[in-house]
């Protein structure tokens, strides 16, 4: 009788080890660093060698590369936190504690860490521990500005340095940083400051517009309006 018990103990431990081994292959397994919580318009990813169109709920993993076309808008909620917005059109890469933009709009609520986050551009880096800011960055011009809402930012370019508070922003134009008005460089970024009846309202007006004209972009507009309209009113947004 003692000795069914102790094979029936030594089944049992067995069977939990071999579920642990098991979950933390799976979890070692896993590239996920991020979740799209909003898809608006024509997104695209890069993986590797593969091509696909982004969908609402789908996993981002570190090193993809996302195409958003003209007026397209995207939300990422990453593993570790953060809340990345962009604003298309946009072309970045995603790793685990940066961004890296090669033109467009991006607004980042960066939760506390050590290991801090960055937007790195071509011409310029933003980094912080834990702040919410915005970086724009226009390519073919070589220019952009990063504006903060809450904390510090630190923005370097291959010169200088400039360390950016609340309420401030910089822009990089012909090789150089410098300080920059507040209210005018954050018009850039109104579409993040408001942005649920921002896309409420910008499905609405593209539903109204192809309404006679194109019936299936019509009906597309009006399904994606609605699923806005749903989501803001269950979040009381």
């Amino acid at each position: 009788m003692i000795e069914k018990k102790l094979v029936r103990k030594l089944e049992l431990l067995l069977v939990v080890v071999v579920f642990a081994v098991t979950s933390l292959k799976v979890l070692a397994g896993s590239n996920r660093l991020a979740i799209a919580t909003l898809v608006f318009g024509e997104i695209k990813v890069k993986r590797g060698h593969n091509e696909f169109e982004l969908k609402e709920g789908a996993a981002l993993e570190s090193k993809d590369v996302l195409k958003l076309a003209q007026g397209a808008n995207l939300e990422l909620r990453f593993d570790k936190g953060h809340v990345l917005r962009v604003a298309g059109p946009a072309l970045l890469k995603l790793y685990p504690t940066t961004v890296k933009l090669k033109r467009g709009k991006v607004w980042l609520n960066v939760v506390k860490t050590d290991q801090g986050f960055r937007v790195v551009t071509p011409s310029f880096v933003a980094a912080v521990k834990g702040t919410c800011f915005g970086v724009d960055y226009s390519y073919k011009s070589r220019s952009g500005k990063a504006v903060v809402w809450r904390g510090l930012v630190v923005v370097r370019s291959s010169k200088q340095k400039r360390y950016v508070g609340e309420k401030e922003a910089v822009e990089y134009k012909s090789g150089t940083l410098k300080y920059t008005d507040f209210d005018s460089a954050v018009l850039d970024f109104a579409a993040f400051n408001n942005w649920n009846d921002y896309l409420v309202k910008k499905a609405y007006d593209n539903w109204m517009s192809y309404c006679g004209k194109d019936e299936n972009k019509a009906e597309y507009w009006h399904t994606v309006y609605l699923r806005l309209k749903l989501k803001s009113l269950r979040f009381g947004k």
